[in-house]
């Protein structure tokens, strides 16, 4: 299935400077990561880069407000993830947290990372 997003103009620029500045944060902090979904995407032929989004960092970028995203388990996953979470006043959020339910750490089954303001993490969902 091909996906569609059909946005306004204002929408565009916005999405177009959020992934420059997503691309040039990963260039500083997680240069191997970012190398290895460039990779990825370039090996992928249903991951074209959108056109409002010519630096990447990745094929996609996906921004949730106000770390409102809903549980889910993600499927079929084709490459590495980054995720940051900023808040717009930060110390408010709490008890928010990441949950890896198939990695094992130490002899336990699952990993939670806590979530709080400038919180980053990678992860391969191959």
């Amino acid at each position: 299935a091909q996906e569609l997003f059909v946005g306004t103009y204002e929408r565009h620029k916005q999405i177009k400077r959020a992934s420059t500045l997503m691309r040039h944060w990963m260039e500083d902090n997680m240069p191997s990561t970012l190398k290895d979904i460039l990779d990825n995407d370039t090996g992928t032929a249903s991951m074209k880069p959108l056109s409002f989004m010519p630096e990447g960092p990745g094929s996609r970028l996906i921004l949730s407000v106000d770390l409102a995203n809903a549980p889910h388990y993600d499927v079929n996953d084709v490459s590495k993830s980054v995720a940051v979470w900023v808040e717009e006043k930060p110390g408010q959020a709490e008890n928010w947290y990441f949950v890896f339910p198939n990695i094992s750490y130490e002899d336990k089954e699952g990993v939670v990372v806590r979530l709080r303001h400038g919180t980053a993490i990678s992860w391969d969902g191959r």
